[in-house]
């Protein structure tokens, strides 16, 4: 009897155990899809910027990718590190492209390197979120 209870009782834990942790994976990718979306919306609104913005704005837009990209830092780098790392070294150099700008400059007078830059990041960005399957 002491033998069919601890079973049942052992069963009981691990099937608590288990759905424990199959609802920590799911928070935890409704997390980092919650935290793509968050880039995408970031990468879009800097996208939006016209040739006559100013590397001033460019940079007040940068840094909502920058924030974006740091919170997906939190929830996507262990979870898919080559993906991660790709997109945080394409988005150090969209960012310093960015940086190295004079602020008082048009975006259309450094859109060149800027666009190379940022087209990088999309690029690293649209790769992590294949891996990813978000609704």
């Amino acid at each position: 009897m002491k033998n069919k209870t601890a079973w049942i009782l052992g069963s009981l834990m691990l099937l608590t155990t288990t759905q424990a942790l199959a609802e920590d994976q799911m928070k935890k990718e409704a997390k980092v899809c919650s935290d793509i979306k968050a880039v995408d919306d970031a990468l879009d609104n800097f996208e939006e910027l016209e040739s006559s913005s100013t590397i001033a704005e460019a940079r007040a837009a940068e840094g909502r990718v920058t924030t974006a990209v740091k919170n997906l830092a939190k929830s996507a780098k262990s979870a898919y590190p080559e993906q991660f790392k790709a997109l945080h070294e394409a988005h150090q150099e969209f960012d310093k492209s960015v940086m190295d700008a004079p602020k008082d400059a048009t975006l259309a007078e450094h859109q060149s390197t800027i666009d190379m830059k940022r087209e990088q990041l999309r690029d690293a960005y649209d790769a992590l979120e294949e891996q990813v399957d978000c609704p």
